[in-house]
């Protein structure tokens, strides 16, 4: 399958609804054309909007000190970038604040009928998720299992709708669950939604395992459209998990946190690329995830 000679990266970053967009073109370079797009929208909604973000309650918010003033995030704007980052993160991390995220990469091909090629053994890739791992950074990805919905016994072959995927990050804080919630396929597309879980085992007492709680889905999905295969993962209503000890629920909002000043970047995406671009090697500066808090920092003091 041979790729256009068009080589284009974007990157968009939002947040507090302020868009920031990134573009580069390495010089003389004209591999595939692409499109990547990394996006954060953070607690706050603009005032006509009519939704309120952050209005979803913890049973034990735990908030600390000066957190749930409105000043602080005033306060932070005067602060660099890097530093802001990491202290709005952990700021909607500890008072419930709710985020959207969006990994996306776009592959151009020079025919519909190549681009049909490519679609079909990414979908083939999607479906796997046992080997998930394969299609994230060389340093640093996260490990999936795919788990039968009833017997709760780990498994081969395709997802289907009620199985579970056993998550280990690579923090070796221990696993994450997710229900898959729904599974679509169709010619020319296939989506896997996700839903924060308990261990499918655990029956007497279910405790949601995630960084975050269950309100969150993740959609993981490939289409083509026309000349184009497109790759994307999406976190919607991305809240820190309240459940569990008070052990589980301080880890959850530390995740949550890191994940928000930029560690999950890393994983997506290289995952969304690798979809339909087959494996590359990641330097190990790429999984650092600085760049990503950076961007989110300017984005939101924007």
């Amino acid at each position: 399958m041979k790729l256009s000679d068009a080589h284009k990266v974007k990157q968009t970053v939002t947040a507090r609804i302020n868009p920031k967009s990134f573009k580069g073109i390495a010089p003389g370079s004209k591999p595939e054309q692409s499109r990547v797009k990394d996006g954060y929208t953070p607690s706050e909604a603009p005032a006509d909007s009519g939704t309120v973000l952050n209005s979803q309650e913890s049973s034990s918010p735990s908030i600390p000190p000066g957190f749930e003033s409105v000043s602080f995030t005033a306060t932070a704007s005067f602060l660099p970038p890097l530093v802001a980052a990491p202290v709005l993160a952990l700021k909607d991390a500890f008072t419930g604040g709710v985020r959207e995220s969006a990994f996306e990469h776009r592959a151009v091909h020079e025919s519909v009928e190549s681009a049909q090629e490519s679609f079909q053994a990414a979908k083939k890739k999607l479906l796997n998720p046992n080997e998930w791992k394969s299609l994230g950074p060389k340093l640093g990805a996260a490990n999936f299992e795919l788990y039968d919905g009833k017997s709760a016994e780990p498994r081969e072959g395709e997802p289907r709708r009620g199985d579970y995927l056993k998550i280990k990050l690579p923090d070796g804080l221990g696993p994450t669950w997710v229900e898959i919630e729904k599974l679509e396929q169709s010619e020319d597309s296939a989506k896997l939604v996700v839903r924060p879980s308990a261990d499918p085992a655990e029956k007497k007492n279910p405790t949601v395992l995630h960084l975050f709680d269950d309100s969150t889905t993740n959609v993981f999905s490939i289409k083509r459209e026309g000349n184009e295969v497109v790759a994307s993962v999406e976190g919607n209503q991305e809240t820190a998990n309240t459940d569990g000890n008070l052990l589980q629920r301080k880890l959850a909002k530390a995740r949550t946190a890191g994940a928000w000043m930029g560690a999950k970047k890393p994983q997506w995406s290289a995952f969304t690329k690798n979809l339909v671009t087959g494996a590359e090697e990641q330097s190990p500066l790429a999984t650092t995830g600085i760049s990503t808090a950076f961007r989110v920092a300017e984005g939101a003091l924007g």
